[in-house]
Formats: C-alpha cells, structure tokens, sequence
C-alpha cells in the first residue's frame, strides 16, 4: 500500500458462480489476499483501480471460462448503503480495512 496519499476508493460487489470446489477455495484465498471478507460468494470491499484490475488479473487467471461466473459491480459512491440481516456498517471511506 502508498505510504503517501491514499488512492480513491471504490465501493465494489464482487459475486461468483464457480463450478469446480477446488476453484472457489483458491478464489476465496485470492479475495483474502486483499483483506475482504465475505458471505458465501458475494464480497463487498472498497478497492482503489490498480486494485480492482490486480483482482480482476487473479480472478481472469483462475475461473473456468466456459463455466464459472463473476461479477464486478462498482456501486454509486452518492447512494446510502443499508445492510439487513448479518451486515455491518462500512467503514470509513478514507480507511482500508484488513481484518
């Protein structure tokens, strides 16, 4: 991570549909590379560009790409996020968490 300025963060859903188990478990390991935590196979995390693209480059490397499924949603930064359920309030936007 930049010792100086923080880049801009986006607030991304990353979902998935994966076939195999063995893929979805070095899926899962990738996704915690990047210190998000999950639901099953939907993800939400606040990722600069470089990134998003450093996931979208692992995840191209590991699906199936006749078989599995991925989704990368970026969500409007204006909208107000609401969790029902389980769900926890989002951190700051100026902060990562690595848990």
């Amino acid at each position: 991570m930049d010792t100086g300025r923080m880049s801009k963060r986006s607030l991304i859903i990353f979902a998935y549909d994966i076939a195999r188990d063995a893929t979805r478990r070095r899926l899962r390991e990738a996704v915690r590379a990047f210190g998000l935590s999950s639901q099953k196979s939907v993800h939400e995390c606040r990722l600069s560009a470089r990134e998003l693209a450093e996931l979208k480059a692992r995840v191209r490397d590991l699906i199936n790409h006749r078989h599995d499924s991925v989704l990368f949603v970026r969500l409007d930064p204006r909208a107000q996020r609401h969790a029902l359920g389980r769900g926890e309030d989002e951190p700051d936007a100026d902060t990562f968490y690595i848990g």
